[in-house]
């Protein structure tokens, strides 16, 4: 028994040279991490269809599709491999939020520039299930990285057993959508 304590604990021991993990952040993938990085990875599939359709539109609405496609895989990539990178964690909260406000505008006052400006876009199945993805992502971050915020307490539910139910459902939701949604102009 003893042995293998000591097998674990060298195992865990950070090498020479290797900075040690702040007190407080995660060493190892809870379900948690594990399904923000589902989350952020099945919208960035999404972002990538509509990526193709908004380069036919106006060439900046594609780069931001393609900006946002390639940060949101890259980010699950490299918080899968990273999971007490809070820097990343908080990147990855900062952008959610931004998407879905970008969202929100889009739909509601219409983007600011582009061929299109000033008018609304329609909702679409493909939007919606994003939107969703970049919500309860963020809300996951949140609670990662603020468990002591009355917020992070009261969306405890949301980690652990929960969590995975609602990334595995939410990435179900994801692929059905790329699959029948469209998104309309």
């Amino acid at each position: 028994m003893l042995v293998n304590m000591a097998a674990v604990v060298q195992q865990n021991a950070p090498r020479r040279g290797q900075a040690r993990p702040k007190e407080g952040t995660p060493r190892e993938r809870s379900q948690t991490i594990v399904t923000a990085c589902a989350i952020s990875a099945a919208a960035g599939v999404i972002h990538a269809v509509a990526m193709v359709d908004h380069f036919d539109h106006h060439w900046l609405y594609g780069v931001f599709f393609l900006v946002v496609t390639y940060f949101q895989v890259l980010w699950a990539v490299w918080v899968y491999r990273h999971p007490g990178d809070r820097r990343a964690l908080t990147a990855g909260t900062i952008v959610s939020v931004s998407i879905i406000a970008v969202w929100v505008v889009s739909r509601t006052v219409g983007t600011p520039v582009g061929p299109d400006a000033g008018n609304p876009e329609s909702i679409g199945a493909m939007d919606v299930v994003a939107t969703l993805d970049q919500l309860v992502l963020a809300g996951l971050l949140f609670t990662i990285l603020k468990p002591a915020g009355q917020l992070a307490r009261r969306m405890a539910w949301i980690s652990g057993a929960p969590a995975v139910r609602l990334g595995v459902m939410l990435c179900s939701a994801s692929l059905f959508a790329t699959l029948l949604g469209s998104h309309s102009h």
